[in-house]
């Protein structure tokens, strides 16, 4: 079977065997993906056991008190443009997947464009405020500083060609932009370091010139650069950038470095770390474990305690390094869980098991390539439903996820695409054979009520993907180029009753995000924005049930 074939399931299990370097001597350590979530994941950030995910041009709300099951619980109208970044105001105190979610405010960047997000109900996140930047803006940090009526709510966005924006949203419903600085060349990373000195708080700015620029800003209105770092003879390519007390952790072409920033007007380079994946674009830490997201998708793990951070293990999650997010470990573990946004390879949760057992703990083959993956929640468990190469869909209890259980085969007639889930049906992309609508109220017993097939009066039609919201299914017609719309309303009956005609050939709904490099950028300091389709039809996920969990 295909290379995916053994990976579609939730519970991915995976030995594995670094090789060892003479300065770090590297043991096999285990690592789980324990859980998945389809779409173009830009951003992620958690508060106690509430997680905020960019999904192009939405936020979601996600319960991951159960990390392996995330529950939706609301999501934003769309906005202009894809979710570039998002934050929580730093001051808030450190939570466990226990606490409650505490910040009643949310801060994103969607293009050229930094937003407020009302959390404070979370089934309707909702702007409350926004500022228009002057360049696609890359990165941000918010801090709160001051207490009573002092207190002051800062953003600090790395602003590509714009440098560092300063943003007063004391009041986020009025923003205002208040100070900045202007780096030589595109910012594209910031930090800050509040805790050395609360007196004078300090900005890391990565610029892609190869500079790390290390400003004072205890008067937002006039940052002053204090120190500057530029690697050997100017050969740092600066990427991700995280600061602890006295200490700047920085990404760059082989890996990362360890910058000792105690005196910042001479920071000294303390340690390299090299990682075989590459140029190293977001790093994240999280009591004594560093997470580092390389630009060739492979996350890896250090411990903070160790001189040598020595690397515990890497996964390959085989998507985009957009962003990482630390969060408590599982019961049993002391290693965070970290959540993973890999754009196209969508939202993963990954976990480190015990470091001093590792062993393969299941896996699961399929007879040929497996394609999609939907799980629903029943009272007893977790079922998953898989399309396969060998023209079926595989209905799989994974409620032990060591112990997956075959329950049912469904012979869709032709290679099985993608499934999706509602209600007591599953809606299966079988290529030419069209759209299979499944009863599966008993999982052991699917049956076939419906077929929705436009191959009666287009010969050439092959249904490739499939989403269902509301009363429509949206399935993509891959020979066409189109966008298929069937009503659904009676299972049995599938009606198709519109037809969107792109300009070329349709593999997925919805499609992939869009890079605001090449997108939405429209001048050296001018942005453009980028017109998204219905809400509706994009969404994946229903408020207040279990996402669709697929391998892309």
């Amino acid at each position: 079977m295909g290379d995916r074939g053994i990976v579609f399931l939730l519970f991915f299990l995976l030995l594995i065997e670094p090789a060892p370097a003479p300065d770090m001597l590297l043991d096999q350590h285990r690592l789980i993906l324990v859980g998945q979530l389809v779409g173009d994941v830009s951003a992620i950030v958690l508060d106690g056991v509430r997680a905020y995910v960019g999904l192009g041009t939405a936020l979601l709300v996600l319960d991951v008190s159960q990390p392996a099951v995330p529950l939706l619980v609301g999501r934003s109208a769309a906005l202009p443009a894809p979710i570039t970044a998002l934050a929580l105001a730093q001051s808030a105190a450190p939570a466990t997947h226990q606490d409650a979610p505490s910040a009643p405010y949310l801060y994103l960047l969607a293009s050229c464009r930094i937003h407020v997000m009302d959390v404070r109900d979370p089934s309707q996140p909702v702007s409350i405020g926004s500022y228009r930047l002057p360049d696609h803006a890359e990165d941000l940090t918010v801090t709160i500083t001051g207490t009573g009526a002092a207190q002051r709510v800062y953003a600090y966005v790395a602003a590509g060609e714009h440098g560092l924006s300063i943003v007063d949203m004391t009041d986020p419903t009025h923003l205002v932009e208040v100070g900045g600085y202007d780096t030589p060349g595109y910012a594209w990373r910031v930090a800050i370091d509040t805790e050395t000195n609360s007196e004078h708080p300090l900005a890391y700015i990565a610029d892609q010139m190869n500079f790390l620029y290390i400003l004072d800003v205890s008067n937002p209105t006039h940052p002053a650069q204090i120190g500057v770092y530029s690697g050997y003879a100017g050969s740092l390519a600066a990427g991700g950038v995280a600061a602890v007390p006295g200490y700047v952790f920085l990404g760059d072409s082989s890996g990362f470095k360890v910058l000792d920033t105690r005196d910042p007007t001479q920071p000294q380079l303390r340690f390299s770390v090299v990682l075989e994946g590459g140029f190293v674009t977001k790093i994240r830490i999280r009591s004594d474990y560093l997470l580092a997201f390389s630009q060739s998708g492979s996350l890896s793990l250090h411990s903070t305690a160790d001189p040598r951070f020595s690397r515990y293990a890497h996964f390959d999650t085989y998507g985009e390094p957009l962003d990482v997010a630390a969060a408590p470990p599982l019961p049993g573990q002391e290693i965070p869980l970290a959540y993973v946004a890999s754009g196209s390879r969508g939202l993963q949760v990954v976990s480190w098991a015990d470091p001093t057992h590792p062993v393969r703990h299941a896996e699961y083959d399929l007879p040929g390539n497996a394609y999609g993956v939907a799980v629903a929640m029943t009272p007893d468990g977790a079922v998953a439903y898989v399309t396969d190469r060998d023209r079926s869909l595989h209905i799989i209890d994974v409620t032990t996820a060591n112990q997956p259980l075959a329950r049912a085969v469904y012979e869709g007639g032709d290679v099985t695409w993608n499934v999706a889930l509602a209600g007591h049906y599953a809606y299966v992309a079988a290529g030419v054979s069209g759209m299979h609508i499944i009863d599966v109220v008993e999982p052991d017993h699917p049956i076939a009520v419906g077929l929705y097939n436009p191959t009666l009066f287009n010969p050439e039609a092959f249904i490739r993907d499939v989403v269902v919201s509301g009363h429509y299914a949206y399935v993509t017609d891959r020979a066409y180029g189109a966008l298929r719309i069937v009503d659904i309303a009676d299972p049995r009956h599938p009606l198709g009753v519109g037809l969107f005609d792109s300009p070329g050939v349709h593999m997925r709904w919805p499609p992939r995000r869009i890079r605001p490099w090449s997108t939405w950028r429209t001048g050296r300091r001018g942005c453009a924005s980028w017109m998204s389709p219905s809400p509706t039809a994009r969404s994946r996920l229903v408020p207040g049930k279990r996402p669709e969990w697929r391998w892309r």
